[in-house]
């Protein structure tokens, strides 16, 4: 089975690429490059693409029909998304969303209503979305204030 790994060249994303593997998946890292890695893609084929391109991911949708997605591919620097706020609303809000519909228009078939297997039709159903930026706060005082 087939699980698009959007920032697959990254530390995160490479890494789960590496348990998906192990697990018995095949993990397609879909990736610009622009912090990532492609000595890191060891585990499964890299197509190299942006999210913010959604014709890019059409074909990679088609190439490899993905069963899932775990979607790595955010911006994370908080200095420089105060100071180019823009840059990271287009990539983190506009490309996942473009993820999203992507992921919604190859979703032919619904598997728990009928009797086919995931690998059937190419039907993408499961998204997975981790930040890991988000945990890591510092001081005491809950919520953190922006």
């Amino acid at each position: 089975m087939n699980i698009l790994v959007t920032g697959g060249a990254g530390y995160i994303g490479s890494h789960t690429c590496k348990a998906l593997a192990k697990a018995g998946f095949t993990p397609i890292s879909y990736d610009n490059l622009s912090s990532g890695h492609e000595w890191a893609v060891k585990w499964g084929p890299l197509a190299k693409g942006d999210i913010l391109d959604r014709a890019r991911l059409e074909e990679v949708f088609l190439q490899y029909k993905p069963s899932a997605v775990m979607h790595f591919a955010a911006y994370a620097d908080v200095g420089e998304s105060v100071a180019e706020p823009l840059k990271y609303y287009r990539n983190n809000v506009a490309g996942t969303l473009n993820l999203l519909e992507v992921m919604r228009d190859h979703r032919a078939v619904d598997h728990r209503r009928t009797n086919q297997r995931d690998t059937d039709a190419g039907a993408c159903h499961h998204v997975q979305s981790q930040s890991a930026c988000s945990d890591r706060r510092v001081g005491t005082r809950r919520p953190v204030r922006e």
